[in-house]
């Protein structure tokens, strides 16, 4: 398979969700710009997952299996990275709600996809989508 620019950004995003999930709570900055701000960083880090995933995964123009194949594939990170604090870390912890954000993160990465960029000039000139 060759590695088109389309795959690069999905994979770079990741790395970055796997730097900020496991780096010890001491080396993460604490912005507290308003009440919960951190679940708006989960819900924003999985649309953005889930948005650069889509023409990654897209194939003949089907968009539904990539939809349902970047939801799935978000939201399993999601969990996974939970996971992965909860018992690779010890100075970070699992929350259902950090879940329940990635999840509706990915959800609105899905409809942001949709609305914004697909079947659009955008969407080939960015992810050399045909």
């Amino acid at each position: 398979m060759k590695i088109e620019r389309k795959h690069i950004f999905p994979l770079l995003w990741f790395c970055l969700i796997l730097y900020a999930s496991l780096t010890p709570a001491k080396n993460i900055p604490k912005l507290n710009i308003f009440e919960h701000f951190d679940k708006f960083v989960h819900f924003s880090i999985y649309l953005g997952l889930c948005f650069l995933l889509i023409p990654a995964i897209l194939k003949k123009g089907n968009y539904q299996r990539a939809y349902w194949f970047a939801f799935v594939t978000s939201f399993c990170v999601g969990i996974g990275f939970e996971l992965a604090q909860m018992f690779l870390t010890q100075s970070r912890s699992a929350s259902i709600y950090d879940a329940v954000f990635n999840l509706l993160g990915a959800f609105v990465g899905i409809i942001a996809y949709h609305v914004l960029i697909r079947n659009r000039k955008l969407e080939q000139s960015i992810f050399k989508i045909e």
